[in-house]
């Protein structure tokens, strides 16, 4: 069955998301001072882990970042603000 479904996002740099192969992420906004992901669901597709990162505008990227940037395996999903504070997430699509 193909649903939208809302995942909630945490102010961690680094997080995994559990959700159905071939989801198509819709929209990443702010809900109620917290970060949410809406995306397009299939319930019949297998769970998949994808990894997320949250990077703050004038945070440095660490080397682990740039390994990842320097293969074009970070794909950008939304930039977000809360109050004072903007959010980039990016998408991990390295192979593991």
């Amino acid at each position: 069955m193909k649903i939208i479904y809302k995942y909630e996002l945490t102010d961690n740099i680094r997080q995994c998301l559990e959700i159905p192969a071939n989801a198509q992420i819709l929209s990443i906004q702010e809900q109620h001072g917290n970060v949410k992901l809406w995306a397009l669901i299939d319930t019949n597709e297998p769970i998949l882990r994808k990894e997320i990162f949250l990077i703050g505008t004038g945070v440095p990227f660490d080397k682990s970042y740039n390994v990842i940037i320097e293969n074009g395996f970070l794909t950008h999903l939304a930039t977000v603000q809360v109050g004072n504070l903007v959010y980039h997430y990016f998408e991990n699509n390295a192979p593991f």
